[in-house]
Order: structure tokens, then C-alpha cells, then sequence
């Protein structure tokens, strides 16, 4: 607890390859958790699935078909 210097429960460290990245202390909302994450980690990419049902379901089918070749 000393040597990370932990000041406040729960404490959140975000390691990259055992190395401190960032970290935060205290209680946070989900916004504000969310928020520090989109920062460090890139978003999976999105489904092809997912990506071309929308686009049916916005009557927008060539361009769904696209996502799906």
C-alpha cells in the first residue's frame, strides 16, 4: 500500500505489460470509470453482424450487403 501510494479504497490501476499506465482513487460513477477506460483501451472492433443489421433495418440494404462481402 506504501509503495503504490494507495490513499483512498478502492484504488484502480490500469498495468500495461507490469507497468503503471494510469490509476485512479476514491468511488466514481460509471460515466466517469467508462470515460478513463476509452482512454487507454481501444473499442473492439464492431460487429459486421450487428453493423449491417442497422443499416436494414434504415431500409439502407446495398450498404448492408457491403458490410457482409
Amino acid at each position: 500500500v506504501a509503495r503504490l501510494g494507495v490513499r483512498s479504497l478502492p484504488t484502480v490501476f490500469l498495468l500495461h505489460s507490469g507497468r503503471l499506465v494510469d490509476h485512479f482513487g476514491g468511488a466514481q460513477p460509471e460515466s466517469v470509470v467508462r470515460q478513463w477506460l476509452d482512454k487507454h483501451v481501444e473499442a473492439p472492433p464492431a460487429d459486421p453482424l450487428v453493423v449491417a443489421a442497422n443499416l436494414e433495418a434504415q431500409g439502407l440494404l446495398d450498404e448492408a450487403a457491403q458490410v457482409l462481402v
